[in-house]
């Protein structure tokens, strides 16, 4: 199993229509989502634009890539507004606390607040911040990836 599955498996089982995706680099995720979900919105954030990545989303009218920092572009969102958030920005204490922050009120009732790179040895902030923040509100999924796990916030 990787990530995008099991993000894909949230966004089908949960019927989310509108979901954001803070930090997307070369695009895999949002590829494999695009490809698999029928979805309203899927909003992209990094502050690096990806051109073969924007290139690609050319084809999908319902994908909108902001090429800005996720503080920047916390600010076009209603609280309450979207199914999911998906964090895979950067991956420092500090970057992942602002990260919550900023996307967990954007999160309407019944939704999910995830990310990856959980107990990652290069990673170390994703599971401090996570394990500050949530305690033990949260749930892990393995992705195989070297025991890499997404973890996942119901709201």
């Amino acid at each position: 199993m990787s990530r995008w599955n099991v993000l894909i498996d949230l966004i089908k089982t949960n019927g989310y229509k509108d979901i954001a995706e803070i930090g997307v680099n070369k695009g895999k995720t949002t590829r494999k989502i695009l490809e698999a979900c029928e979805l309203d919105r899927y909003w992209l954030i990094d502050p690096v634009c990806n051109p073969q990545l924007s290139t690609y989303l050319e084809a999908y009218p319902i994908a909108y890539y902001y090429t800005m920092t996720s503080c920047l572009a916390s600010k076009l969102y209603l609280d309450n507004s979207l199914g999911l958030v998906f964090i895979d920005a950067l991956h420092g204490y500090d970057n992942v606390l602002e990260d919550i922050s900023l996307w967990q009120p954007k999160i309407r009732e019944g939704g999910i607040l995830c990310g990856d790179d959980y107990d990652q040895a290069h990673c170390e902030g994703v599971k401090q911040a996570v394990d500050e923040v949530f305690s033990d509100r949260f749930e892990l999924v393995e992705v195989g990836r070297k025991g890499a796990k997404v973890w996942i916030v119901r709201l």
